[in-house]
């Protein structure tokens, strides 16, 4: 295929992953790069996930007792492939994973091992248990439902697997309040048979630093986690992370900012990069006369003579709708617009005065650093750009 976008740079010292559980044959081989198609590629810079690791960890530093980083890679690590990233974070010191349910857990184990510790935020169900004893899963128990399933499924292992505990501090969507949380303060007993490990809330506020629920919710967790065991205590997520130290307490679940996507409403003090973008070949290329239609209902009208040309990738790959001439993609470094609705396999852009003349198999890169804009003209959020992802891409991780 033509000119091809170049790839990511890969550092000269990388080096492959390698898990500490005995590897099945089909883990040994290599990511499929494809041969030039009409298949559009989905492209994971493994190299950029682990450097927006290390710089989290730098925001998290502090002289004395030292803030751990963790991973949350739920929803297939945002869509990027839980498999290949949790095992470059691993690579880069990452022992503590968050994932949203059992079975998201068990994937998780396969890729990663026995070692690190794999919380499941949505806690335990009754027909999900045997999953979480045989992977050796940790449930963040968030009300008594929970607490008492967990307690009662102890008595059955010899082991008894170690749990985390939510708060509900403001959020009033998971975790312990109100009467619940009074109940589990009482009860000593339960709370030593848990054997919780981390205490941890969530922020809903933090991309707004001057949202004063910030401070209600780490005074109020500050407060409450008081009345538990002395365990690590996790409150920021990405945005929290940027809140500063008072935030961070023992441990950090950044999410979105592992995948260089904007987690604050002041992205200049985020030292993360894209991780992502997809290449998308060009399969055709019109000319349009000034008062020519495009699209799906000609919804876009040519204000002038203009070139356009269609690319294999469309809203069944997760393209958001966006209006016409949104900024979408770019060649040769020269952004590119919709021109059109954006179909379900195809979405047509404005090609007019393009440094060369395009052509059937030139590649046209999708997202990178346009993402956050892209999100915004659509109005969906940045995470959904990526959980919207569809399963027909090529993925190549570098």
């Amino acid at each position: 295929m033509s000119d091809s976008h170049p790839p990511f740079k890969r550092k000269p010292d990388a080096k492959p992953f390698r898990p500490a559980a005995p590897k099945k044959s089909s883990d040994t081989e290599e990511p499929f790069v494809p041969k030039p198609s009409g298949r559009a590629l989905l492209r994971v810079d493994l190299d950029a996930i682990k450097d927006n690791y290390e710089a989290i960890k730098t925001a998290c530093a502090r002289k004395g007792r030292p803030v751990m980083v963790s991973a949350v890679v739920k929803a297939d690590a945002y869509g990027l492939g839980a498999k290949h990233v949790s095992r470059a974070l691993y690579g880069a010191g990452c022992r503590n994973f968050f994932v949203a349910t059992a079975h998201e857990g068990k994937s998780l184990r396969d890729h990663i091992g026995k070692t690190p510790s794999i919380y499941v935020l949505n806690g335990p169900t009754p027909r999900e248990l045997p999953i979480f004893y045989a992977c050796k899963l940790k449930p963040v128990i968030n009300n008594m439902a929970q607490a008492y399933l967990w307690d009662q499924g102890l008595k059955s292992q010899e082991a008894r697997p170690r749990c985390a505990i939510q708060f509900d501090t403001g959020m009033n969507r998971m975790g312990f309040n109100g009467s619940e949380l009074d109940a589990l303060r009482s009860d000593t007993q339960l709370v030593a048979r848990l054997n919780p490990d981390h205490l941890m809330s969530h922020l809903a506020c933090a991309p707004d630093a001057k949202n004063r629920t910030n401070q209600k919710q780490r005074e109020m967790f500050a407060a409450l986690t008081k009345s538990f065991p002395p365990v690590p205590r996790s409150l920021a997520n990405s945005a929290g992370i940027y809140l500063g130290s008072d935030y961070h307490f023992d441990m950090v679940r950044p999410g979105c900012a592992l995948y260089g996507l904007q987690a604050t409403d002041d992205p200049a003090q985020e030292k993360t990069r894209a991780v992502m973008q997809i290449e998308a070949p060009i399969l055709q290329v019109n000319e349009l006369k000034k008062g020519d239609r495009a699209g799906y209902g000609g919804s876009f009208t040519a204000p002038r003579d203009m070139t356009v040309a269609t690319i294999g990738v469309g809203y069944a790959d997760g393209l958001p709708l966006v209006p016409n001439g949104t900024v979408i993609g770019r060649l040769d470094k020269q952004n590119l617009s919709t021109a059109g609705r954006i179909s379900m396999d195809l979405t047509i852009l404005d090609m007019t005065g393009t440094r060369r003349p395009p052509k059937p198999g030139q590649i046209v890169v999708l997202y990178a650093n346009q993402l956050q804009k892209v999100a915004q003209a659509a109005g969906v959020l940045n995470y959904q750009m990526l959980t919207m992802l569809g399963s027909r891409f090529f993925r190549s991780y570098d």
